[in-house]
Formats: structure tokens, sequence, C-alpha cells
């Protein structure tokens, strides 16, 4: 089994070779909890992002739909990093070293915004309904599909398999999850799949002259509304009303279904569920670790299931229920 262990010095710089980059000395790794993402500098100092994938954790053919998707955003304009072509790559920018797949991209200007605002959040919501526009053109054929038996549902079922976390928090856990996604499901097959970001937060919008949106790791089939509520999550004032200025600068530029977003607050809470699973499977990766010493201990996945059960709780009541008009 492939592994991060074989991405040395070297490697990296192959690997940027490939892409025609000649990198000077002094590369560094970027936070990253999921690839192993390294930013350098080439002779004439110009500035590159290598993108080198978990092993097993995405096809060939999945980050060949990624890198596709990438391009088509940057053909219209839109302001993502489109990536290189590599020698001998897959679908012309998936390379390949060390058992290890990777995409090479330029870097992109700008800087994590402090907190979204509502002037923020409208040009956000500009630039998202750009990218969902281009989006709705074709389907995924390999990525993922939002859909709660595979996207929340599975991951719990292999941790149980493992036996990674004490059986009788666990179940207690799925079978809260499985409420949640028993009421999902319905809503979601009546609702607009299409190619969507996937992870569409604070986080992966570096602001500068424009907001340069990154990360296009979690780009999956869903629903639009599931990009819309990431940037301004919870159910409090102030987060409906940074959805209400993210709505308003989405209508500017593409339709959106209201009615979806009823969803949020059940895409919150199995994306809670999800994210916990993903933590507790990457328990014994130093970088998981460092953020999450306790991933499989009874403490966290007590706190956890708290969490989720008050998510699923306020569900019941009607909370999450109240369309923005």
């Amino acid at each position: 089994m492939h592994s991060f262990r074989t991405l040395n010095p070297n490697r990296i710089h192959r690997a940027f070779a490939a892409a025609g980059v000649d990198l000077r000395p002094g590369e560094r790794f970027l936070n990253s909890l999921e690839n192993r993402v390294v930013l350098g500098e080439d002779l004439e100092g110009r500035r590159w992002v290598g993108k080198f994938y978990r092993p097993g954790r995405w096809s060939p053919g999945q980050v060949a739909e990624e890198h596709r998707f990438l391009r088509q955003l940057a053909r219209e304009g839109l302001p993502v990093a489109a990536p290189l072509r590599v020698d001998r790559a897959l679908a012309g920018s998936v390379g390949r070293i060390a058992g290890l797949l990777f995409g090479i991209f330029p870097a992109v200007p700008g800087r994590i915004p402090d907190e979204i605002n509502w002037e923020l959040a409208e040009a956000a919501g500009q630039v998202l309904a750009r990218i969902h526009r281009v989006g709705e053109r074709e389907d995924f054929r390999r990525r993922p599909r939002l859909e709660p038996e595979t996207w929340t549902l599975k991951p719990l079922r292999d941790l149980r398999r493992e036996g990674a976390v004490e059986p009788d928090l666990l179940d207690r856990y799925l079978a809260c999850a499985e409420e949640l996604a028993a009421r999902a499901a319905p809503l979601l097959a009546r609702t607009e799949s299409i190619r969507i970001h996937g992870d569409f937060h604070r986080a992966n919008l570096l602001w500068g002259s424009c907001p340069y949106v990154v990360d296009f790791d979690d780009t999956l089939q869903g629903p639009p509304v599931h990009d819309l509520w990431m940037m301004a999550p919870g159910d409090d004032e102030e987060a409906r009303g940074l959805r209400q200025a993210i709505l308003e600068g989405y209508r500017e530029v593409r339709d959106f279904d209201l009615e979806s977003l009823r969803l949020v607050g059940l895409l919150q809470a199995l994306r809670t569920a999800r994210h916990a699973a993903w933590v507790a499977a990457r328990r014994d990766d130093p970088a998981v670790r460092r953020y999450y010493p306790d991933a499989s201990s009874r403490e966290f996945w007590e706190e956890e299931l708290i969490q989720l059960q008050r998510l699923a709780a306020a569900l019941r009541d009607g909370a999450h229920d109240r369309p923005i008009r």
C-alpha cells in the first residue's frame, strides 16, 4: 500500500518538472489534512502548487473529472486554478509518482477572510452561481453523488466493521444518522443535482482583487444548496441573514430553488456525521492526530453523539424548515 512516506524532495521536484516547472530549493508543505499540498517557486519567481492525493481515496478517473471541471471553469473565466499538463499523464494533467496521483497548479493570490460579511457574502453568491452554471452542463460519471447512504452511512458502517469505535456508542450514533438519512433521502431525490464544489466554506475562498475559489478535492454531484449553506452554517439570525445575502448575489446570475433551503439543517447534520467518521478513519495519520488526538476515544464519540442528537432534535422541532423568501 502506497503512503505519503514515499514523498521525498526529489520526487516532489520530479513531479513539478513533469509539468515543466523547475522548482527552486525551499518548497514547503501547506496545511492540508487530507492530501499533501506543496508550495514552491520556479527559477523566475513564479509560485506553483503541487497537490499529491491521499492514496486510495480517489481513482485516477475521479481525479481526472475534478481536473476536467476545473479546466471548464477556467475557460469560462472563473477565478480558479486549472491544472497544468503533465507528461504521460491521465487526461493530460493527472500524474503519478511513487504510487501517488498528483496535479500541478498555479498558485492564486489572496487571503482567507477573517469572517464573511454581507458584501463578501453577495460576491461569494455570484461566483458560486457562475460555478453552478458550468456545473449543470454535464454530470459527473465517476465522482461521488451526495446521497445519504453512500455519503454518510457507509463511512460509519465501515468504522463499525473495523471496530474502530466502541460498539454501543457507534450503534447509537449510527441510529441517529440513519434517522436523518431517511428524512433527507426523499427530499434529495426531488432536488436538482449538478456538479458542485462540495466544500464551499470560508477557508476555500482567497480574497484579493476577486474571490478565488480553491480546493475542489470534494467536488461531487449534489444539490446546489449544499454549496450555499457551508459558507454560512447554522440557524441563528446572522447565519440566515448571510445566506440571504449569498442568495441575492446568486440569483443575479442563476435561478435557485428556494424550497431546497429546507435541506440546510439535514445537510449540516449529515455532514457532521460524515466528518466524525472521516476523523476516526484518519486517526492514525500524524497530520490528523495533531488536531484530533482523541479521535477514537469514548469521550470524542460521546461529544459527537450529543452534537448530532441536538441537530436531530432541532430538525424534529422544525427549526431548520423555514425557507427564505
